[in-house]
């Protein structure tokens, strides 16, 4: 064999080695393609849902700051879904009307298809106003458990027809046996309430089966309508109390920016009257789980890991779904007559960044995360 030829056999050994090797061992003359399945990341989510919760004085003023608006017996319909295998819900979980009364007794609501299945609608036996929605879940045990998991979706409407969404509700809550949920009504006349299954068949690890077999358990549902002070005195003390919920999947920490302000009639709509500004009028308390610093209260959850994201968190420290900022509020007894008929507005603003990341969220940055930043 000469020289030329001996090279010649040697190219097409070559190529052949090659075309073997790329096609993973399937010889493939021409053409040859493998596909291998997606792999997919689905991104946590950030989500906070906030609102004024009731208050019962029961100090010596006696004072009630809301009143509870139950749900109209006549109302109530209902779309059972299935168990997680596929079976019928169980007889003793299939009423609907043990939503009514908060007695352990419970209503499952079943793995749907999250529109029409596992759904439950009722009507307020009246418009729920200013205020929220109490949602209590009935979860066996004594603390949440993250390998059993059950959430919910919570809209409201003002005529049964047109859907407002509410918040997230979920059994990863404190509170025993029975998890209360409050969920801030996000309109002022709100009449119905929705309430859709939204338990995952799989935990957000992407790879364990949750452990809940009939999705979320309603205890009882009820609204509570927010009472505004309408006899205010010098020297009165008042209660108040705010929540904020993480609806999220991430654990996150939050803080927030109390503003107040006074407003008379004028011209007949209420406004601001920057002559009433007075920082010596009005006190508030350092309210407790909080720590003032700059015009911020920042949630002491954060040491501990955050507010727990509603599928069960991340953190092991982080054992807090839901944070209450409690407040008293005092008028001064030196309040003058120019205080008549005025009335004082605190609005909070809360805000939340994820509490873990590889690079770091920082408080200092967060009007850039958001997009509001000026710069």
């Amino acid at each position: 064999m000469t020289k030329s030829r001996m090279k010649l056999l040697t190219g097409i050994v070559g190529v052949v080695t090659a075309v073997a090797l790329v096609g993973g061992g399937t010889m493939a003359w021409f053409t040859d393609k493998k596909e291998v399945a997606a792999s997919k990341f689905t991104a946590g989510t950030v989500e906070i849902q906030a609102g004024q919760s009731v208050v019962e004085d029961t100090g010596s003023s006696g004072k009630v700051y809301y009143k509870t608006i139950e749900l109209d017996p006549d109302s109530i319909t209902a779309k059972q879904g299935k168990k997680i295998n596929g079976g019928t819900i169980g007889a003793d979980r299939r009423d609907p009307k043990k939503v009514l009364v908060s007695d352990k007794e419970m209503f499952s609501l079943g793995y749907g298809d999250q529109s029409t299945t596992g759904v439950l609608t009722a009507g307020f036996s009246e418009p729920l106003g200013k205020g929220d929605v109490l949602v209590i879940e009935n979860t066996w045990g004594t603390k949440p458990d993250p390998k059993y998991v059950e959430t919910a979706k919570v809209y409201v409407s003002a005529d049964n027809h047109e859907w407002t969404y509410a918040g997230t509700v979920t059994n990863q809550v404190s509170g025993g046996d029975q998890r209360p949920n409050l969920v801030p009504s996000p309109i002022p006349d709100a009449l119905y309430i929705k309430i859709v299954d939204t338990t995952p068949k799989i935990l957000s690890d992407g790879k364990t089966a949750n452990s809940s077999e009939d999705g979320f358990d309603i205890d009882y549902i009820a609204g509570r309508s927010i009472l505004d002070e309408t006899n205010w005195n010098p020297g009165d003390i008042n209660k108040l109390a705010f929540y904020v919920t993480n609806s999220g999947t991430k654990d996150i920490d939050v803080r927030v920016k109390l503003e107040g302000h006074w407003e008379t009639l004028q011209g007949g709509e209420w406004k601001e009257n920057d002559d009433l500004a007075d920082p010596d009028i009005i006190s508030i308390n350092e309210p407790k789980g909080w720590t003032k610093d700059g015009d911020f209260y920042y949630c002491s959850s954060n040491s501990k890991g955050g507010l727990k994201g509603v599928n069960g968190g991340e953190s092991p420290n982080a054992t807090d779904t839901i944070a209450v900022l409690d407040l008293t509020v005092q008028l001064s007894g030196d309040a003058g007559n120019e205080y008549q008929n005025a009335k004082y507005v605190i609005t909070p603003t809360f805000q939340a960044i994820q509490h873990s990341h590889s690079d770091g969220w920082s408080w200092d940055s967060f009007d850039t995360y958001n997009g509001t930043s000026e710069d």
